[in-house]
């Protein structure tokens, strides 16, 4: 699978970059929004993880965008925000699944399976 990550925080990135660097998906991470928006378009990705708060902003409009156009098979959000209603707006907006954080490598990894 194709796999575009869109995280601002470095940790996090770098746990999802090293857990994918041992599978056989293709994957690429971005840290703006505007990059994200430009990697849809340019790498169209089967899945698109996408965090919800980057940089003081949230990537509502974008997810919204990437649902839209087709511009990814599957959105999952991952997001902080453990309360249901937030995971129901996602939901809402769109997205296939929510993985809230701090999540496992077993996590991610079923969550990935279910899309395949």
């Amino acid at each position: 699978m194709r796999i575009l990550y869109l995280e601002d925080f470095e940790p996090d990135a770098s746990f999802v970059r090293l857990y994918m660097g041992s599978t056989r998906h293709e994957f690429v991470d971005v840290r703006s929004i505007d990059e994200a928006a430009r990697m849809l378009e340019t790498y169209p990705p089967d899945v698109f993880l996408v965090d919800i708060v980057i940089g003081g902003d949230t990537s509502y409009d974008l997810i919204k965008y990437a649902v839209d156009a087709q511009a990814a098979r599957h959105v999952v959000a991952v997001t902080a925000k453990a309360l249901p209603g937030d995971q129901r707006y996602c939901m809402n907006l769109g997205c296939t699944s929510v993985i809230t954080k701090p999540f496992t490598v077993d996590e991610l990894e079923e969550t990935l399976d279910h899309l395949t």
